[in-house]
């Protein structure tokens, strides 16, 4: 929510002495302050306040009761600000009580454009050939076309959506689908420094449906001991059902896809979902001609029930909007953004 709260004429307008910020791989940029320690008593803690609309403050970080360091003030790291934004920062104390005093004088300051220190986040694009054909289906994927503006050199990280995935140094390589099934293949590209957001695309493998005596397919049938569950659901999967085109010949593999990103291989499987949604799992039988089918069924797993207790009311709480007297002793003097 929203805060809006008086300051108080008598505090100074802040000077600006300086910005310190620090970088990570999101590009997050974090401001550094530093204040005069009050000296009740009661003290309790600081707050700091900030927001992007000069003092309407839509953030508040309790920051507690940090040490007072060797320079005689308090310091404090907010983190995780957005880089190109302006910002808005003011302070609170509270005592015991958890009341609250008025805001200090405001500091504004603009989140440096680029934290990283000028390194240029690379861009992947991924191309497959072909993108759909039967199994056993063998593709091309080509990463060239990924750039990087600083001319880095780039480290390839594929993942081919089958549990397969491989890392490599050439912008090219290949993969065989031996399932049928539906597949997001991914590609992210590193420079050294930063990873790129992930390119995708879906290979679609079908099943082979005849071999090359013109036999015809086996029939694929699943069987499960329950359809539908809270998380985490654990569901016994069955093809034993499933029969081969003719006595002369056999199904020599049953491969499922759980369709969630996991798979498994055997006439009987056990899988557990640990997440709420509906999946298809497939099954795909092959038999001793190399010929295929599958089947599947639908998997709806539900939310696990909340079994948080219920949290008890506490005697006391924030003065804001009915500050007592004692409140008005607490003031946060010279809140600094450091350099």
């Amino acid at each position: 929510m929203t805060t809006n709260k008086p300051f108080l004429p008598i505090l100074a307008v802040l000077g600006i002495l300086g910005i310190l910020f620090t970088a990570s791989p999101c590009l997050a940029a974090d401001a550094s302050f530093s204040w005069l320690p009050n000296t009740e008593s009661d003290l309790a803690g600081y707050r700091i306040h900030y927001g992007t609309t000069s003092r309407n403050y839509d953030t508040v970080t309790d920051v507690h009761l940090p040490a007072t360091a060797d320079d005689g003030r308090v310091h404090y790291t907010i983190t995780g600000l957005t880089p190109g934004t302006t910002y808005y920062f003011a302070a609170t104390a509270y005592n015991t009580n958890n009341q609250e005093s008025d805001y200090s004088s405001e500091v504004v300051w603009t989140a440096p454009a680029d934290p990283s220190g000028g390194n240029s986040i690379p861009t992947a694009r991924i191309t497959a050939t072909p993108e759909t054909g039967s199994t056993p289906l063998d593709v091309h994927f080509d990463g060239s076309g990924s750039t990087d503006a600083d001319n880095d050199p780039l480290l390839y990280v594929w993942n081919f959506g089958d549990g397969s995935s491989v890392t490599t140094t050439n912008p090219s390589t290949n993969h065989v689908y031996t399932i049928a099934g539906n597949y997001t293949a991914t590609l992210e590209v590193d420079d050294g420094t930063d990873t790129s957001t992930a390119a995708s695309l879906t290979i679609t493998v079908t099943p082979a449906t005849s071999g090359g005596s013109g036999t015809t397919a086996p029939d694929a049938v699943i069987s499960i001991d329950k359809t539908a569950g809270a998380a985490p659901l654990t569901i016994s999967f069955d093809g034993t059902g499933s029969t081969p085109s003719s006595s002369n010949d056999s199904i020599v593999q049953y491969a499922w896809n759980f369709g969630d990103g996991s798979t498994g291989i055997g006439a009987t499987v056990q899988h557990t979902y640990s997440d709420n949604g509906s999946y298809t799992a497939t099954l795909t039988v092959t038999d001793n001609n190399s010929i295929q089918d599958e089947a599947t069924v639908t998997i709806t797993v539900t939310a696990a029930p909340d079994t948080t207790p219920p949290q008890t009311s506490t005697s006391g709480g924030s003065s804001k909007g009915g500050m007592s007297p004692a409140a008005t002793m607490l003031q946060v003097y010279k809140l600094l953004l450091l350099k």
